[in-house]
């Protein structure tokens, strides 16, 4: 099972908004291989929601992709077996769906949707907006390329601003944490261990007898930046 490192804030930090009453829309980003994913997944488990990666395909299909996780969340075999629906009526079947409990949508590398459609942040805005701001639900728009998350979900000029009711900046692990990766494993005391961080590949030599030890960096910036609006 994989553990979660130093992302505790993250996780807390969505609990309280899932927590909130009403709706939620949060956008998370940050750069390739920071743990998105993993944070993501982990906050799902155990509540009513789905997950759905967006790819670089053309709309059409990311909206039948988008339609077979709906289909299976719901357990609506007219709907997975279905054609012709567009995001506004399988967001509606989201909605629609056990209305008392929230739910939490995520969509994964959100940045893709507005690449192959520029429309979509417009598209999205008007689903909120009519659909899903009064509704029981949680939206949460997860991407790695930071320019085009900004352009598409944060700027002035994007058609979603506004509409966030929270935001995380997802950074690069405090190097005082790496320790903690080693800390359930035996070998940690062998001369050297291969480890991944981000885009880099480092040596870490006996993490688990002086990692832990490492002094707090000083005037370090927090690795989440939280705007809660």
């Amino acid at each position: 099972m994989q553990q979660t490192v130093d992302r505790l804030e993250e996780l807390g930090y969505l609990e309280a908004e899932y927590r909130r009453p009403g709706s939620s829309l949060v956008v998370l980003y940050g750069r390739r291989r920071l743990g998105k994913t993993h944070i993501l997944r982990h906050f799902l488990q155990g509540k009513p929601g789905l997950y759905y990666l967006a790819t670089e395909e053309a709309e059409a299909e990311n909206v039948r992709g988008f339609q077979a996780q709906v289909a299976s969340f719901i357990g609506s075999a007219l709907l997975a077996k279905g054609s012709g629906f567009g995001w506004g009526d399988l967001f509606d079947a989201i909605r629609e769906h056990d209305p008392a409990t929230k739910k939490v949508i995520v969509v994964d590398e959100f940045q893709y949707l507005g690449k192959t459609n520029r429309a979509f942040p417009s598209v999205l805005q008007k689903i909120w907006d009519e659909r899903l701001k009064e509704a029981n639900i949680m939206l949460i728009l997860c991407g790695s390329l930071i320019t085009m998350m900004h352009s598409q979900t944060l700027a002035y000029d994007s058609p979603l601003y506004g509409r966030r009711t929270g935001q995380i900046r997802l950074r690069q692990i405090p190097f005082r944490h790496y320790h903690e990766f080693f800390s359930h494993r035996a070998c940690c005391r062998a001369p050297s261990t291969l480890c991944r961080n981000g885009r880099r590949t480092e040596v870490h030599r006996s993490f688990s007898q002086w990692g832990r030890h490492l002094p707090r960096d000083s005037g370090e910036h927090s690795h989440a930046d939280k705007f809660p609006l």
